[in-house]
């Protein structure tokens, strides 16, 4: 609402402002330092253009070479790559958020290839959310929707890195930048309207201090998953959907939706959360036993007084499912286990799935990345029987998808090793084997550079954590 009303009031301040003045949109050239600045964010509500001319150091028939990356104020990462194919006669331009990428294809003439000096110019176009290249001037393609906001500000980086995944095809090499050019437009006014000035200055200080503190939250609330931020990206996997009417979720967090699919969770007190975690995780299996119950909820109770506790407890339970569905909680020789016929619980399914004799099916793995993509069972709980299960969920699951990618094809199923990979990294933020996995996908599909920016990426994160480098090279993770 605040800002709502900020942006009005400076709207009207700026068009009075203009009724009588000359407005002129230039564009105007910026200093490289700002623009390639590693420590702050600059911030572009129009046309910000890149010119440089790309020297290449060794005429070799292929190259790929990573031109920029741009980090966000919301930690996403940004980045475009070329890469030079001459037995097509092409250039293959990638470009993508959090390394999801798309291509582009580029049409040259043979002579390209024997070109030195190659001018570029890149133009982000962030009203519009449009990313432009061109190459030798008259060449552009566009990829829409870029991500762009003007709402966003962005940390750039020129790297200009080959990357020699075969010595054969990728020969090394380090290009060179000439004419390196950075432009962005910047409004020129005529007028002699001090006051609005003045005032719009003053409403700018406190639009920025608003904005600010937004994005200063949005920074803590996108920081409490730091895997989430820099390892995974959008699976290009194509999840099964599951159920949102009736259904009970634990893996991501306790999410319970009633027959119309409203979520419900908020009804439950942390007591009947875990009660019904409990009954949920041993119904699989014979029960709980009530002494293991009372063990874990009223510790510190009487025998008659947790008795009661039960009863009182598991009576409120009842009435707050059959909101959901048609439940039967239970009592077999002093085991407690709850039982639906209508009602979709992932842990359960999970289970199923986990039971399956042999290899699993396509079906089954797609499946179990579906109810496990938001990684494992009740993160936010802290309950004292909670780890040693997670942890055999952890390996049941990492046994399950590791021996299914033995027998995949790599060349036909990408996208499945890329889900694996995604899921496995919600539970484990540095895995040698998801990195592997993930590697091997971007590589087998031709995203040779998004594999190696994935691998230093990774790195970085593995010495920030323990301290050290990490031991294996980009070639070995392939192997």
């Amino acid at each position: 609402m605040l800002r709502t009303l900020l942006i009005f009031l400076y709207v009207v301040c700026l068009s009075v402002d203009l009724l009588g003045n000359e407005s002129i949109r230039t564009l105007v050239q910026i200093n490289p330092d700002i623009f390639l600045s590693e420590d702050k964010f600059s911030y572009y509500d129009d046309k910000l253009t890149v010119r440089f001319d790309l020297v290449r150091t060794k005429l070799t028939p292929s190259f790929s070479v990573v031109l920029l990356t741009s980090e966000t104020s919301r930690k996403e990462n940004i980045c475009l790559i070329l890469d030079a194919e001459p037995q097509d006669k092409e250039l293959d331009v990638f470009y993508g958020k959090n390394m999801q990428l798309r291509k582009e294809v580029i049409k040259v003439d043979s002579t390209f290839f024997r070109t030195k000096q190659i001018p570029l110019f890149i133009e982000f176009d962030v009203r519009k959310d449009v990313l432009r290249l061109s190459v030798n001037t008259n060449d552009t393609i566009e990829f829409n929707e870029a991500g762009l906001s003007v709402d966003d500000g962005y940390k750039f980086a020129i790297h200009l890195d080959s990357i020699p995944f075969n010595s054969k095809v990728y020969p090394s090499q380090k290009p060179a930048i000439m004419n390196f050019k950075v432009e962005a437009y910047q409004d020129s006014r005529k007028g002699n309207s001090i006051f609005w000035y003045v005032f719009i200055i003053i409403l700018d200080v406190f639009v920025f201090a608003f904005m600010y503190y937004r994005h200063r939250k949005r920074k803590r609330e996108g920081q409490t998953n730091l895997n989430e931020v820099s390892l995974s990206s959008p699976a290009f996997l194509n999840k099964p959907l599951l159920p949102t009417k009736s259904a009970i979720f634990l893996f991501g967090g306790m999410r319970i939706f009633n027959r119309d699919g409203e979520d419900i969770s908020k009804k439950f007190s942390p007591i009947l959360k875990e009660l019904l975690s409990l009954l949920i995780v041993h119904s699989d299996k014979k029960g709980i036993s009530a002494e293991k119950m009372k063990s874990y909820l009223w510790a510190d109770k009487t025998i008659a007084s947790a008795r009661n506790n039960r009863a009182v407890n598991l009576g409120k339970l009842r009435n707050l499912l059959s909101e959901v569905g048609v439940f039967e909680i239970k009592s077999d020789d002093g085991y407690w286990r709850i039982d639906t016929n209508d009602t979709f619980i992932d842990y359960l399914q999970y289970r199923t799935i986990l039971k399956t004799p042999g290899l699993l099916s396509r079906s089954d793995i797609e499946l179990l990345c579906s109810i496990t993509s938001e990684g494992n069972i009740l993160p936010e709980q802290d309950y004292e029987w909670l780890d040693e299960l997670k942890g055999a969920i952890s390996d049941d699951i990492f046994d399950k998808f590791l021996a299914y990618a033995e027998t995949m094809n790599e060349s036909s199923a990408t996208d499945l090793y890329i889900g694996i990979a995604d899921v496995m990294f919600k539970f484990e933020s540095i895995n040698e084997q998801a990195l592997s996995l993930k590697c091997r996908a971007y590589t087998r599909s031709g995203r040779h550079s998004a594999a190696k920016i994935f691998y230093d990426k990774f790195c970085e994160e593995y010495k920030q954590v323990y301290g050290e480098d990490f031991p294996v090279s980009f070639g070995e993770i392939q192997k």
